[in-house]
């Protein structure tokens, strides 16, 4: 990459002696495809190999859903050791009719 004029002459008064960088899109590409990050886009196969070739991160796993408990159904079930399933407030169905069957 090569300086502009005024660019010397910044650096020349500023007395800076700065290495040059490559800022190309190539030197980016260079650096996106040696780098241990994990990528941003890739195709569904593309996804495929990386995950195979390094793991799913951390990122992209999802978490464990755990299902939330009421506070009195975890008394029941901590001093009684019953479990009640509860039944939707919008079901016409009495909660032991199953039984019958």
């Amino acid at each position: 990459m090569s300086e502009t004029r005024n660019q010397r002459r910044i650096r020349e008064i500023l007395g800076e002696a700065e290495p040059e960088q490559d800022h190309s899109l190539r030197a980016q590409a260079m650096d996106r495809a040696t780098s241990e990050r994990v990528p941003k886009t890739l195709t569904p196969w593309e996804w495929e190999q990386w995950y195979a070739e390094h793991g799913a991160p951390p990122a992209h796993r999802q978490p464990v859903q755990t299902q939330k408990s009421s506070l009195l159904q975890r008394l029941r079930q901590r001093l009684f050791g019953i479990e009640k399933k509860a039944t939707p407030s919008n079901c016409a169905r009495l909660p032991d009719e199953d039984a019958d069957f």
